[in-house]
């Protein structure tokens, strides 16, 4: 069994908070992780929301749930009972405790505004990304090239079967888009964000231009922006704004529009295979957009961003935490290079660590300040004070 390594925080977040709260996207190993911190408490209790049986339970949710005092209660794919969390505040403030409840949701803090309402300062959020290289542990290149061409929803990467791994996420997709949208609430046309979606994919990497996306769709740029949030909330898509910087040149203000997850996206535009992968137009992006999903799956304290000119100079992440300041740029290459502008850059920025990542096994200095590595090096990097 793989282990998850936000395992041992939600364990050390239920010391400190009332209510834990886990969001991530669906089927991306919430519940399973959350079952196995129930076993450290016990008499927990476990309810799925989604689950009418379940939910039957809480018909009168304060005469149930002040039963379960002393106890943890996990409340699965809260979204579906957005009321409870005034009761869920009523009971905490009553019982003064923490590890409480252990809440899971799959859409976003921002798109479940009541609980960050009616919960705020009772609550920590904690997100959960699918599978990352180092829960994973890869040994060896075919297991990151299967990382890469599956994503890392558990499954989509187990199978032994690739055509299996391709008909999971041909049906999470299909799910999503027909049931899983109307039970989170959003009423929008099944079909349309279909289209939006496939845009999307082929757009992966590339600023977001609404007013196209919805010339595309033939709907306005509001509802195509309204579409964006909705995959975004979900976790379905991923945007990266620009980075603010006092420089003397035009800078690129849309932001870059990323489909999540690279087993999503290659699933999208109907790439089953690695050999594939590697000669399709998306290709780079694609690999630009698994970095990415690895920098964030692993290193959500860094806030990233990307920088771009008008004359065309650009990097891809401007990577902040503290007082550092890194700048990366992906290159699918193994005798990577940099361009003129991205030097340009690093120098007005006065960046001073900078790395082209890259599918490499071994890392080596482009020059001073420039190192070439793999994610894994990258990542190491990172995680150094």
């Amino acid at each position: 069994m793989i282990v998850r390594a936000k395992y041992s925080e939600a364990q050390r977040l239920l010391k400190h908070f009332p209510a834990v709260a886990i969001v991530g996207p669906r089927q991306c190993g919430k519940s399973t992780m959350a079952k196995l911190i129930a076993k450290n408490y016990k008499d927990s209790i476990y309810l799925d929301l989604e689950n009418p049986d379940d939910r039957a339970k809480l018909t009168e949710p304060t005469l149930f749930l002040s039963q379960m005092k002393g106890r943890l209660v996990c409340l699965d794919e809260v979204q579906f009972m957005p009321d409870i969390f005034n009761v869920l505040r009523s009971l905490i403030d009553k019982h003064k405790r923490n590890g409480q409840f252990l809440l899971l949701g799959s859409a976003s803090p921002h798109l479940l505004r009541q609980s960050s309402e009616t919960l705020a300062g009772r609550v920590a959020y904690m997100e959960l990304a699918p599978f990352t290289l180092k829960e994973v542990n890869v040994s060896n290149t075919n297991q990151e090239r299967k990382l890469w061409l599956r994503g890392g929803f558990p499954k989509s990467y187990l199978p032994r079967v690739e055509q299996i791994s391709m008909l999971w996420r041909k049906n999470f997709i299909q799910t999503f888009l027909e049931r899983d949208l109307s039970v989170f609430g959003f009423n929008v046309p099944s079909e349309s964000m279909r289209r939006l979606w496939l845009m999307c994919a082929h757009l992966h990497g590339q600023p977001l231009n609404l007013s196209a996306l919805g010339n595309s769709l033939g709907v306005s740029h509001t509802t195509a922006g309204h579409y964006i949030e909705v995959l975004s909330g979900t976790y379905m898509l991923q945007k990266i704004e620009p980075h603010f910087a006092n420089l003397e040149k035009r800078l690129r203000k849309a932001p870059k529009l990323y489909v999540a997850d690279s087993g999503i996206l290659h699933a999208l535009l109907n790439i089953e295979k690695y050999e594939d992968l590697i000669t399709h137009p998306v290709a780079g992006f694609s690999w630009e957009g698994y970095v990415l999903q690895q920098i964030k799956g692993s290193l959500p304290d860094w806030q990233v961003s990307y920088i771009a000119t008008s004359n065309q100079a650009e990097i891809d992440f401007i990577l902040t935490k503290g007082k550092r300041t890194i700048a990366v740029e992906c290159k699918l290459s193994q005798a990577p290079s940099v361009g003129r502008g991205f030097y340009s850059i690093t120098q007005e920025l006065k960046i001073k660590e900078a790395f082209v990542v890259c599918p490499v096994k071994d890392s080596f200095p482009l020059n001073k300040h420039i190192i070439a590595t793999n994610i894994l090096g990258l990542l190491d990097s990172l995680s150094k004070k």
